[in-house]
């Protein structure tokens, strides 16, 4: 199964040393897997939960949801476990998990297909080869970053399709 990471962290980067967390991972509906060695296994909507370590780092495996029959996702909630904190937060994210693993970030889509929420139009990647993850509506620049002199750069600017 897949590899998910990610880190659990206060909204200026701090580690949640105070804070105590746990990630709760569901499938939005029970499922089947449709294909390869998995194929015929059921996927229940039975929560996996997660606990981040002391600086907040976190990973779990997760059954692919590219190989599942029908169009199922992931949600995810943040639970709070200690007093005076929301008891729950619940981000609108569909998590549509790859055959690899990867930062949750790489399988994060809003509703309707909106890979991350859709690309940030005000960054442009920076690189001689096309980025990994690329996603629909990203902008491109073929350029070497770090040497704007070197005689592989392009100029060229491709959108992520």
């Amino acid at each position: 199964m897949p590899n998910v990471t990610g880190e659990l962290k206060d909204i200026v980067g701090s580690t949640l040393v105070s804070r105590v967390g746990r990630l709760r991972f569901r499938l939005v509906e029970p499922s089947i897997v449709g294909s390869g060695v998995s194929a015929g296994r059921i996927l229940p909507t039975a929560d996996v939960l997660v606990a981040p370590d002391s600086v907040g780092a976190w990973n779990v495996n997760l059954a692919s949801t590219a190989t599942l029959l029908n169009d199922a996702y992931y949600t995810l909630s943040i639970e709070w476990i200690e007093p005076g904190m929301p008891l729950t937060d619940f981000p609108d994210w569909e998590i549509r998990v790859g055959s690899r693993g990867g930062p949750l970030s790489d399988f994060i889509e809003f509703g309707g297909g909106r890979p991350s929420g859709g690309p940030n139009l005000s960054m442009v990647l920076l690189s001689l080869t096309e980025p990994p993850g690329l996603r629909r509506g990203q902008l491109w620049w073929q350029t070497n970053p770090d040497d704007p002199t070197d005689p592989r750069n392009t100029g060229r600017i491709y959108i992520g399709a």
